[in-house]
């Protein structure tokens, strides 16, 4: 949630988090214009070192409006146990959407101020620079408050989503606009000052970035498998995965990326009335659903205060440990807290190493 936020105060008026009638009948969600821009693995392209992250997004979002279309059919009644999906799989989407703002933050613009400065009294490239920034600005101002929409707990999943519609119907219209306004602005400008091996290093910062960010495996994953011609896919994995990560690991990621994030998707989609109703009628008493928390690693090794690291090198593995809790448990809830003796047998083996290196540090 932003720093200051009082729900309204960056929203238009009357987007609060509201109780909606039943009889009330909600609205469909806009839907940008999306379309994958062509790639075609040069690596000394400009462009592409925008495209492949804009694509995998891009492609996140056709999953994010095929289940609010779904939702919209059920007007956005689904049970306590499909609300949980839903919110796991948006967690896993804007945890990725916040690693690329950063890099975005931290590395791309940057890279593009110090060609602002070269560029020097013709000031095109700081003119580009201002006005992408004022875009990408309002953008990082909406995503909290629909994170926070998104993820709240409610009893009714009416109430989650009717708050979320016009926030969605700012966000991600604004959000597509930017980047293929990044793809038609930029790659002319930065080409007067890239090198070819200065391109080739940009996608190998953009890759290391995304995969030591808050869920290596699943960013991976998610910034490649738009490419669905297996000979580019294979050659991407190959230029920009760090070594020892090679494609028989990545396709153990994507093993796991297709049973958990995308087959939330596919269990949404698969969602009938008759379902909603049986599972409104049955569904047992429970506590509320588990939240996840929102992490973030903290840097490692650029700190001005040397000391500082190995406190952050110990928090940052506790942390990855705990992410790691936290995918756990949400899968465990999603199956209605089924699990079959050896994966108990396995949850317990992990907690008690997990256990033992905590009570070593503390």
């Amino acid at each position: 949630m932003s720093a200051t936020l009082t729900p309204g105060n960056l929203l238009p008026e009357g987007v609060t988090p509201r109780k909606v009638a039943d009889s009330e009948v909600l609205r469909p969600v806009a839907h940008p214009v999306l379309t994958l821009k062509e790639y075609k693995g040069d690596p000394t392209s400009v462009e592409e070192f925008m495209i492949v992250p804009h694509n995998a997004i891009r492609r996140e979002l056709f999953d994010f409006f095929a289940i609010m279309d779904k939702l919209h059919e059920l007007q956005y009644r689904i049970s306590r146990y499909d609300l949980i999906d839903v919110q796991t799989w948006w967690r896993v989407f804007y945890l990725f959407l916040k690693d690329y703002l950063d890099f975005e933050k931290k590395v791309f613009y940057p890279l593009l101020e110090d060609m602002a400065e070269e560029d020097g009294q013709t000031g095109r490239m700081q003119n580009e620079v201002q006005r992408l920034e004022e875009k990408r600005t309002r953008i990082i101002e909406l995503l909290p408050d629909l994170n926070f929409f998104m993820t709240m707990e409610s009893p009714d999943s009416r109430e989650v989503f009717g708050s979320c519609i016009p926030l969605i119907d700012m966000v991600f219209p604004l959000m597509v606009e930017y980047f293929l306004d990044q793809e038609r602005s930029l790659p002319p400008l930065m080409e007067e000052f890239m090198t070819t091996e200065d391109v080739k290093l940009a996608k190998l910062d953009l890759v290391d970035f995304i995969f030591y960010g808050r869920d290596p495996e699943t960013n991976l994953v998610i910034l490649s498998r738009w490419i669905e011609d297996e000979r580019l896919l294979r050659d991407w994995v190959s230029l920009y995965v760090p070594k020892g990560k090679h494609f028989a690991n990545y396709q153990s990621y994507m093993n796991a990326f297709v049973a958990g994030h995308r087959g939330v998707v596919a269990r949404i989609k698969a969602l009938k009335k008759e379902d909603i109703r049986r599972a409104r009628t049955v569904a047992p008493k429970t506590k509320a659903p588990l939240r996840t928390p929102v992490f973030y690693m903290a840097e490692y090794g650029l700190s001005t205060i040397w000391s500082s690291d190995p406190i952050v090198l110990v928090h940052n593995a506790i942390r990855r440990e705990i992410m790691d809790l936290y995918y756990i448990l949400t899968s465990v809830e999603s199956r209605r807290s089924e699990m079959p003796r050896a994966e108990v047998t396995e949850f317990r083996l992990w907690w008690e190493a997990f256990g033992e290196f905590v009570a070593l540090y503390v």
